[in-house]
């Protein structure tokens, strides 16, 4: 073999390196994260929405199918809730989300892109039926409780987020022989707490609007199916994306 041949090995060897540094670091930020949510399952076993998590991880099989799934519940609530209004209240696309949870969209501009996109679609709406784009004082106050849930999805994403890079900080400040499972699941008892409390917070919040909506409904003499199938859409996404963390394990 030449100097030569060698020599480009080396190059090669030493530019795929980096590359696979890359890819385990991001193997144990996602299984720190996934720790973290199966320890909250442990702990709230009883809740249904947990249960229903660990279902998923068990029946609809890899991550890929379970991402799947949720961008099929989002459709799904926008269709649903499309029906209610003019124009169409879209949720975060999945590079926003990750976006988001990285710090590097912050959630008021997160919450401005959904607005501006809703306001566009009212117009586009309009000229396609040759109208000229109004909107009732009920479809705006149903859009804007709306695009107010996707904000506070917006903040508690980016809440966890920050715990997840805690978390990452706290392993990689270890020395390199401290790393291991042990060392692992000291720092996600750590964060239990916070990230259990977040959830508990973001459910109170969700829940708060879902029952001012459902009394406006009532006043107005309208069904409350909206309020339901919105209310078992975030339940049923909740539950997809702690499976998502959990299935990451396996992977």
């Amino acid at each position: 073999m030449s100097d030569k041949t060698i020599e480009t090995d080396k190059i090669t060897e030493n530019e795929a390196k980096p590359k696979k540094k890359m890819k385990t670091w991001k193997k144990v930020v996602l299984i720190i994260f996934a720790v973290i949510l199966l320890a909250i399952a442990a702990i709230g076993i009883w809740q249904r929405n947990n249960i229903k998590a660990l279902y998923y991880f068990m029946t609809v099989g890899s991550s890929q199918d379970i991402t799947n799934r949720i961008e099929n519940t989002k459709k799904e609530r926008e269709e649903i809730i499309s029906n209610y209004i003019s124009g169409k209240v879209r949720d975060f696309t999945t590079e926003e989300e990750a976006l988001i949870i990285s710090g590097e969209l912050a959630v008021e501009e997160a919450t401005e892109i959904i607005r501006s996109d809703y306001e566009k679609s009212v117009e586009e709406t309009a000229q396609k039926s040759e109208t000229e784009a109004e909107v009732s004082e009920f479809e705006q106050y149903i859009a804007d409780n709306v695009i107010q849930l996707y904000s506070y999805k917006a903040y508690y994403l980016g809440q966890l987020g920050q715990i997840e890079s805690a978390a990452i900080k706290d392993y990689s400040a270890l020395p390199e022989n401290e790393r291991t499972l042990v060392s692992k699941q000291k720092i996600v008892d750590s964060y239990i707490g916070r990230v259990n409390g977040l959830l508990t917070e973001c459910d109170a919040k969700v829940n708060a609007i879902m029952s001012d909506l459902e009394k406006r409904l009532k006043a107005e003499n309208m069904d409350t199916e909206l309020v339901n199938k919105i209310g078992s859409s975030y339940e049923e996404e909740k539950a997809l994306k702690k499976a998502y963390y959990i299935s990451l394990l396996n992977e």
